[in-house]
């Protein structure tokens, strides 16, 4: 199936803006720029808190559950913030 004129006009567009310069500025981040003491402990603080999740469900404490879960959103969030310039 063939596309119209305008249908590889817009194809064309399309094609230049994926390799515009804005592109490199959607690059992941990398370990450095998040720094690995910060990487290590929210990885920590999410694992404590999937331990403390654990341990509430086992003990039937729903309290208990809900502060694991809020730490290992926590950890999550440390261990996936950029450190401040």
């Amino acid at each position: 199936m063939a596309l119209s004129d305008s249908e590889r006009k817009l194809l064309e567009e399309l094609e230049k803006s994926l390799g515009s310069p804005r592109r490199a500025a959607a690059a992941p981040l990398s370990a450095t720029e998040l720094g690995p003491r910060r990487l290590l402990l929210g990885l920590l603080v999410s694992v404590a808190g999937l331990t403390v999740l654990v341990f509430a469900v086992i003990s039937r404490v729903p309290i208990l559950g809900l502060l694991g879960f809020l730490g290992m959103g926590a950890g999550l969030v440390l261990a996936s913030s950029r450190r401040k310039a």
